[in-house]
């Protein structure tokens, strides 16, 4: 069935990644190195909130800190670093976090931001594919495990289609880009900045938006022993991710700018789609977040996708004073001058 075929290359992925880094420093004294897993466009890439994210937890910490970046293609190669050890903390869609956990990443979900847009399913300009109706039989290519594996699935019950219906192509955003350039997949689901660039520099056209399926979320993931060892380090990183997000509504031409600069599309489109799309804060998990989530990972499994049912509640991590029934915005605290 190629639903658990699918689960298992994703099993493998995670189970025989062989390169484990060092560990966290368990000695409050001692320099910190905390690993940070990115993807294109995330905001810790512009050098200023970088620089402020480790002077914020070498202040807050009162110890040497040290940050590493590491970029990632998406989600599930994220993830299977933080497995290895490579990593303490990534942002991911909201699919990754479910084929991870059902795999046995030791991973916990720290917070949760709610998306407005940002992905879509594309095809050619001159493609006679018209609706999503149209792509019984059809080629389409995801990066399996990711946000984009969950929009086709949404997308094909909406237009009362079934995941039987395609013939999913499997592959990261990189080669599907080549595959969809080359006409040699029919579709493309895929998110920003991705979906940006291929509308602007190839004339992809847009089937359908994330805005027209139900919302979605994004996940800031961190290792399990992260969480356990280093509670105020990782408060930390999520504040400054706040201050991230408030940053680039507060100095939108310039993060339009960083974004010309590293995706080619001109700064004007990328104010255009903040005007439209807005952003939202960052919060902690609450129960109806894991209510969603929990729903998400129950579809999967239903559809075959994983091999057994999961408890996404058994994943989360909340802050001491955060009343899990409620969850709450990340709230920016000010370090001591």
């Amino acid at each position: 069935m190629q639903f658990k075929s699918v689960y298992r290359v994703l099993l493998l992925s995670f189970v025989f990644i062989a390169v484990l880094a060092g560990s966290v420093s368990a000695q409050d004294s001692d320099p910190l190195n905390v690993r940070v897993g990115v993807q294109r466009g995330t905001l810790f890439n512009v050098p200023v909130l970088y620089d402020n994210l480790v002077a914020a937890l070498n202040e807050g910490l009162n110890r040497e800190v040290t940050v590493e970046l590491l970029l990632f293609t998406s989600g599930p190669p994220l993830l299977e670093a933080l497995n290895a050890g490579s990593i303490d903390i990534g942002g991911t869609g909201d699919t990754p976090p479910i084929f991870a956990q059902a795999a046995g990443v030791p991973l916990v979900y720290v917070a949760s931001q709610l998306s407005n847009n940002g992905s879509a399913l594309l095809v050619p300009e001159n493609s006679p594919i018209e609706s999503v109706a149209d792509l019984a039989g059809k080629q389409i290519a995801f990066s399996p495990g990711s946000s984009a594996h969950l929009f086709i699935v949404r997308a094909l019950e909406q237009a009362g289609l079934t995941y039987e219906d395609i013939q999913p192509v499997l592959l990261q955003p990189g080669d599907a880009r080549a595959a969809f350039d080359s006409n040699s997949v029919d579709a493309w689901t895929i998110w920003d900045p991705f979906f940006t660039i291929a509308v602007n520099t190839v004339n992809a056209r847009v089937l359908l938006e994330s805005k027209d399926l139900p919302a979605v979320r994004g996940y800031q993931l961190a290792s399990r022993q992260f969480a356990e060892e280093q509670p105020e380090a990782l408060k930390i990183l999520l504040e400054q991710t706040q201050a991230t997000t408030q940053w680039s509504i507060d100095n939108a031409e310039e993060y339009a700018a960083f974004l010309e600069e590293t995706s080619g599309v001109p700064a004007d489109v990328w104010l255009a789609i903040r005007e439209e799309r807005g952003i939202n804060p960052f919060e902690y998990l609450n129960e109806d977040i894991i209510t969603e989530q929990q729903a998400i990972a129950d579809k999967f499994y239903e559809l075959g996708l994983i091999p057994e049912q999961i408890t996404v509640s058994e994943a989360v991590w909340v802050p001491e004073n955060i009343d899990i029934a409620e969850g709450g915005i990340i709230e920016i605290e000010e370090t001591a001058e």
